[in-house]
């Protein structure tokens, strides 16, 4: 664990003083969390004390504009959310209301009133429920994927993709994950229906802690004071693979929607995957944005482009184990 906080963190041992964008995903209870992007409630609402307690935490937007101004304060902080999930309306917008704390929120467009959960949520669900064993192939792209399962599924894991797989299962989420990333939305479909026909089952009910808002819900947060919304691309590709007009059409796409769903212009955006290039900095830059961030742990400092801008991904920590790891990534030149 505390390598993989020292990664997550990039953990110096100086005192802080840099400002930060944290990016956080699901707020939930889960038995499994293979890409440890789901932060417990209670470890949340610690969270947010100790942010409150100890920064100067502002709406993203503000951020940029004090950093474009030149004048963004030490030890200012954001709050970032990505991919929608209807926990961020039901579990975190409560507790941020308690703190009376501000976040953005990053919308996959093309997943909102989704019937089905994200691919990788699926990935998850496969590999390690109950669903089928055994010794199997995928052919993704051009890589054939041969993968076995054993007969005992994981009821509960602690197991990261940042930890040595030693299991089949886990050496398959690995290598399937991987590829599935970086394939196109409709390769990851076709995938996905590949393997629910392996497991001679059909998609069970999206579950509770992995389901997307809805178009209303998603109004309902934007409504809340303290919460924007931000564009986070159609379908979450790695932009950085992609050519300039796909990079386009998801930038400028992701933003129209948000634009007419929420009656707002949007003003902020964050790379899927955090994958971008000098061209699709620019491409959203002309699209209008204020911001694009990326997920690179950094702090942010001053001479950084503001269509490049660095977050931190949280983990599940609680009291002073998570405040001394913001004091140590910010200050990391």
């Amino acid at each position: 664990m505390k390598s993989l906080i020292r990664r997550a963190f990039g953990l110096t041992g100086r005192k802080g003083q840099h400002s930060l964008i944290l990016m956080y995903h699901r707020i939930a209870d889960e038995p499994r969390d293979p890409l440890r992007v789901t932060v417990h409630p209670a470890h949340f609402d610690d969270q947010l004390a100790t942010l409150k307690r100890d920064w100067n935490v502002l709406p993203l937007s503000e951020l940029a504009r004090l950093h474009r101004d030149g004048s963004l304060p030490p030890r200012s902080v954001a709050i970032t959310f990505d991919d929608g999930y209807a926990c961020n309306l039901n579990i975190a917008a409560p507790i941020l209301d308690n703190h009376r704390l501000p976040a953005t929120f990053f919308l996959i467009t093309g997943a909102l009133d989704s019937a089905t959960e994200y691919w990788w949520d699926e990935v998850e669900a496969l590999l390690f429920g109950a669903f089928f064993t055994g010794t199997h192939s995928v052919q993704i792209g051009q890589q054939k994927i041969e993968f076995e399962l054993e007969k005992t599924a994981p009821t509960k894991s602690d197991w990261s993709v940042y930890r040595t797989a030693t299991t089949g299962r886990q050496k398959a989420f690995k290598v399937i994950a991987k590829a599935l990333q970086e394939a196109t939305a409709g390769e990851q479909k076709r995938v996905l229906d590949s393997l629910w026909h392996m497991a001679g089952t059909a998609r069970p009910p999206v579950r509770a802690t992995r389901r997307v808002m809805t178009t209303a819900e998603a109004v309902a947060l934007s409504r809340r004071p303290g919460m924007e919304i931000g564009a986070h691309t159609v379908t979450h590709p790695m932009l950085g693979l992609h050519p300039a007009e796909v990079q386009r059409t998801e930038i400028e796409t992701s933003k129209s929607v948000c634009d007419k769903a929420f009656h707002q212009s949007t003003r902020s955006f964050a790379y899927a995957n955090g994958s971008f290039n000098g061209s699709a900095m620019e491409i959203a830059r002309q699209a209008g944005f204020d911001i694009a961030c990326t997920s690179e742990a950094r702090p942010v400092s001053p001479e950084m482009d503001l269509m490049a801008m660095p977050r931190v991904a949280v983990l599940d920590l609680a009291g002073r184990a998570f405040a001394d790891s913001l004091e140590r990534v910010s200050a990391r030149m």
